[in-house]
């Protein structure tokens, strides 16, 4: 279990530093999101660290998984999942059993883009139906896509799609 500690750099370094972005990291326990923010403001801190958090699944086609997160005040993102283009070999490992493991604990957390500083985080058990549709949507694209390059290619043509467009259809939790 990684450990999160406001002030101090996040545990794993940042793959795109200095580019403002979200991306979702699979656990043992469930996902934590990540969004990389250029000096955030301390209305964005504060809303991470104690704004009200709504998330939910937008599955564009079958095996094509958007987690979407609702902070409030206009701030709408989403994240894609593609469990082929994991990394190192140990986070491989990880991503294709993944859609069987257990665990619930969705943990977001705000970073500095540069210095990978953490400026806010919030962890908390998953909505259990949300879980299920997570995991299964992950299932269905191990079950469907070959390689990293189908999924990241269809997954593109999923970001065509307006935010919210995605957020009309989607059973928001939280």
């Amino acid at each position: 279990m990684q450990v999160i500690t406001l002030g101090k750099p996040y545990p794993h370094p940042n793959p795109y530093p200095g580019q403002n972005g979200a991306r979702a990291q699979l656990t043992d326990s469930f996902i934590t999101i990540l969004c990389c923010l250029n000096q955030p403001s301390a209305q964005e801190i504060s809303l991470w660290r104690t704004g009200s958090i709504r998330y939910g699944l937008h599955e564009v086609a079958p095996g094509l998984p958007f987690i979407l997160t609702d902070l409030g005040q206009g701030w709408l993102f989403d994240v894609t999942l593609n469990l082929r283009r994991p990394g190192t070999p140990e986070a491989e490992a990880v991503a294709l059993v993944w859609p069987q493991q257990m665990g619930q604990r969705l943990v977001y957390v705000l970073l500095d883009a540069t210095t990978n500083i953490v400026h806010g985080w919030q962890s908390f058990q998953a909505a259990p139906a949300f879980v299920q549709a997570v995991r299964a949507a992950a299932a269905r694209q191990l079950s469907i896509f070959d390689n990293e390059q189908q999924i990241a290619a269809s997954l593109a043509k999923g970001e065509l799609i307006p935010l919210q467009q995605m957020q009309a259809s989607v059973h928001f939790y939280g």
